[in-house]
């Protein structure tokens, strides 16, 4: 499993800095929709190259990590090994100069290159990065269900639950995407226990909460949260100075 994530990594990383030469030019919704193209297109070569076994996909063997099997426990171990991993990268990242490179691009790229960083390498490195992080999920989610299809990583409503984790979240702040990813991960599962046919409750409730996020703390959940509580405090406090 190891050598599969490494592998997978690599593979993700490849392909997120050759498209990210290739989106240079865009930004916005017309990045999203470029990138949501690029996924249309792989799953088609996936479905009509016979190597990739199209729709019936491609099973896999037992997990073993070092030449030792592991059941589900084990198997939740590595995985939280891997998340502890990414997060601690990621917020070394963050509170690095080219953290602080990334989110300048992010705030103004025509501000952030008027002060000498350089846009292309910068959003490249970006693609990269983020492709090798999702490449890391992608190997440890084909080996929780031990099967690899087009129809699973295919799927759109796939990238649609990323958007609603990210938005509600908020990706500004590193817990953002932890309360996100929970609300998306789990909602299904408490709509079940309350209601004995949901149905499309769960979409319903998603795009709705996707809408009042943007509405009320366009930043996110956790970042209007923390702003709010900051508001409260301050004034308490500053009352009580008084």
């Amino acid at each position: 499993m190891i050598t599969a994530i490494i592998v997978g990594a690599a593979a993700a990383a490849f392909i997120g800095c050759a498209l990210g030469f290739v989106f240079l030019r865009l930004s916005g919704a017309f990045m999203a929709i470029g990138t949501l193209g690029f996924a249309f297109f792989i799953g088609t070569v996936v479905n009509n190259v016979p190597i990739f076994e199209g729709r019936e996909g491609i099973s896999l063997p037992d997990n073993h990590v070092l030449g030792f099997g592991i059941e589900d426990v084990g198997f939740f171990y590595v995985a939280l090994l891997a998340l502890a991993g990414t997060t601690l990268f990621i917020y070394a990242l963050v509170h690095s100069a080219v953290g602080r490179a990334f989110m300048s691009l992010r705030d103004s790229e025509k501000a952030a290159e008027a002060s000498g960083v350089n846009r292309i390498f910068y959003r490249t490195l970006a693609f990269t990065l983020s492709a090798a992080v999702t490449g890391v999920a992608g190997v440890l989610f084909a080996h929780y269900v031990n099967y690899v299809s087009s129809e699973v990583f295919g799927d759109i409503w796939y990238s649609v639950d990323f958007l609603v984790a990210t938005v509600v979240g908020g990706s500004a702040v590193l817990l953002g995407p932890f309360v996100g990813g929970l609300f998306v991960a789990f909602l299904p599962t408490l709509i079940e226990f309350f209601v004995d046919q949901p149905g499309d409750l769960a979409f319903i409730i998603k795009g709705g909460a996707l809408i009042l996020v943007l509405m009320v703390a366009p930043a996110g959940a956790v970042e209007g949260v923390t702003r709010l509580f900051n508001r409260l405090f301050t004034g308490r406090r500053g009352k009580s100075n008084e």
